[in-house]
């Protein structure tokens, strides 16, 4: 486990928020830190973070890699965006819209779609639940897969019951080499299921609710 105690040196970095108080460099092993950047917590806020950024530049071309990389494997360019553990930085949102990025689901602000405001282009954000995503629940959160099960079949019944007059998004995010094992996906299938038995739930792609959330009036 990291050291954050008062024994880890204070550094000579800004915390991301502003606060004056330090920050402290976490003593971690070569499996929690790449040469490049390392790990720091804010004693004040709390927050933690890697420093240093990439440059906006850099993730511009990291963008551009990740998209060509899909768009080589599967023969499609994709037009959705799910950062690397729900992150990004103040460009990415701008910079994912240059690129032809038509939706993000980083952020978990709301269940219903809405605009961003990237410097160009168009950009909609399909809002997740990081704490129900199946990486997290089971490596962060512990739960078991017949925990999981439950707790997504309440997770549908509840928006079920909160959209019955305006809709909610339910983006289930799902890794295949986690949710895949012999020994989950049948409770994905369970609970697949659960979800069509209802009258009115709408199996659509990222896209196709991007298109749909556009034709609405204002």
């Amino acid at each position: 486990m990291p050291d954050w105690s008062d024994n880890a040196p204070i550094a000579d970095v800004p915390c991301p928020l502003g606060c004056t108080d330090g920050v402290r460099r976490c003593i971690v092993d070569t499996v929690w830190q790449a040469p490049e950047a390392a790990v720091y917590r804010c004693s004040s806020c709390e927050i933690v973070f890697i420093h240093p950024i990439m440059s906006e530049d850099e993730e511009r071309q990291y963008i551009r890699d990740a998209i060509a990389a899909v768009d080589k494997a599967t023969g499609t360019r994709p037009v959705g965006w799910s950062g690397p553990d729900f992150q990004e930085t103040p460009h990415t949102p701008s910079l994912l819209a240059a690129e032809g990025i038509r939706y993000v689901c980083d952020w978990g602000n709301d269940e219903q779609p809405y605009r961003m405001t990237p410097k160009t282009g168009e950009l909609y954000s399909l809002g997740v639940n990081a704490y129900l995503d199946d990486n997290y629940i089971h490596l962060h959160g512990r739960r078991t897969i017949n925990e999981v099960n439950l707790l997504w079949r309440e997770w549908f019944d509840g928006l079920y019951a909160d959209g019955a007059t305006t809709g909610r998004l339910m983006v289930l995010h799902l890794h295949p080499w986690i949710i895949g094992q012999p020994w989950r996906i049948r409770h994905l299938d369970e609970v697949l299921g659960h979800i069509c038995a209802h009258a009115g739930v709408w199996k659509a792609t990222g896209s196709e609710i991007i298109d749909w959330f556009k034709a609405q009036p204002a």
